[in-house]
């Protein structure tokens, strides 16, 4: 039921195992882990617990009605540090002719306009976050902020645009935010051209169900419906003709990864179909450049369904996630290879990127 190895054997049984507690802490793991039945006693206790005695959270995660999962944000972020990053940035880059651009994705519990919502005794501070993040972002001068709750706010419902068993959003609600990124860039930048549209793609489904990692904290028993996982291509084939992980050679990349497609983990990580994981750097190249334009990605996983997408729009695109990129600071990267758009998307759980930023943005 849990997607992680069980405990090995006890650690050895010497006297300094003994006397700090490693080698009782090992055996009750070992005892616990191995106890006859084990995922039938799991499965027992979600059933008590949700069908028994109705209780809607496990793990602290929230199950609605129909099956949504949400977990709530309680804990304010301090911007004030990454504020000041991004506008030495911002000024930089305007001193060289780049434009910079920030993509703010909502997490399900700041989705408070579409239902379902959690209820109060939950604490979710989430869409307070989420507007005072994206208000204080607004302040960096020179930088535009889109704002990707906005057209995931005319959802019907959270799961139109949000798997109901995982903390991404589908890829209903990654083709919204591409849409909004695509035209706002190109307002400035015309020659990424128009966004595709529906009919110029393909969208594809797994044939088996998913479940995310709401579903694995809390187990299947808390699952009403696994969830459909779909992805989008260009019905014309995707541009890119070189693609490079991690500056691996020869750049003959695939942006969709089908490994996970043939797995029968019960949680295979379906998400890894995008891009394969999140690397420390992508660079994509379009063998007949439809436009010059180099543009730079700085991101987390919410980005990863787009850029199946985003690369249709410029001639060259770096990706760069923040949390593995040691090469050198963002700034100087941008200036060694002629970049011309900064593009940052990222959640609202910025919590983790801010101190990276400030170690890695600027020289």
């Amino acid at each position: 039921m849990e997607n992680r190895q069980l405990a090995k054997a006890t650690a050895d049984l010497t006297f300094e195992n003994v006397m700090s507690g490693a080698y009782m802490k090992s055996v009750e793991t070992y005892v616990t882990d191995h106890v006859f039945n084990r995922d039938s006693w799991i499965s027992l206790h979600a059933f008590l617990s949700k069908d028994l005695f109705r209780q809607t959270v496990k793990n602290g995660i929230y199950v609605s009605a129909d099956g949504t999962m949400e977990s709530p944000m309680k804990e304010t972020i301090d911007t004030n540090m990454l504020l000041d990053d991004l506008s030495a940035f911002t000024t930089s880059m305007q001193s060289s002719g780049v434009d910079v651009y920030f993509g703010l994705a909502p997490n399900k519990a700041s989705m408070v306009e579409v239902e379902p919502n959690m209820p109060d005794y939950m604490g979710n501070e989430a869409p307070t976050i989420f507007k005072e993040t994206r208000d204080s972002l607004a302040t960096v001068e020179g930088m535009t902020v889109m704002d990707y709750r906005k057209p995931l706010n005319t959802a019907d419902k959270l799961s139109d645009v949000f798997y109901k068993t995982d903390y991404h959003w589908n890829i209903n609600g990654a083709y919204l935010a591409y849409i909004q990124t695509v035209k706002q860039i190109a307002a400035k930048h015309p020659e990424v051209s128009d966004p595709l549209k529906p009919g110029e793609l393909r969208t594809k489904a797994h044939d088996r169900p998913y479940y995310g990692s709401y579903a694995r904290s809390t187990t299947l028993q808390y699952v009403k419906n696994g969830d459909t996982f779909e992805w989008m291509e260009p019905k014309a084939g995707f541009t890119p003709s070189s693609i490079c992980y991690n500056r691996a050679e020869p750049c003959n990349g695939n942006l969709i990864n089908k490994k996970p497609l043939k797995s029968e983990e019960t949680y295979t990580e379906m998400y890894s179909l995008f891009l394969h994981r999140n690397w420390p750097i992508i660079t994509m190249d379009q063998e007949a450049p439809k436009n010059d334009t180099r543009t730079l990605i700085l991101k987390d996983s919410y980005a990863n369904p787009m850029l199946t997408l985003l690369p249709e729009h410029f001639g060259h695109l770096s990706v760069i996630d923040i949390r593995h990129f040691n090469e050198s600071s963002i700034e100087t990267y941008v200036k060694d290879n002629d970049i011309d758009v900064v593009l940052f998307i990222h959640n609202v759980n910025l919590g983790e990127f801010i101190p990276l930023y400030h170690d890695k943005l600027n020289e």
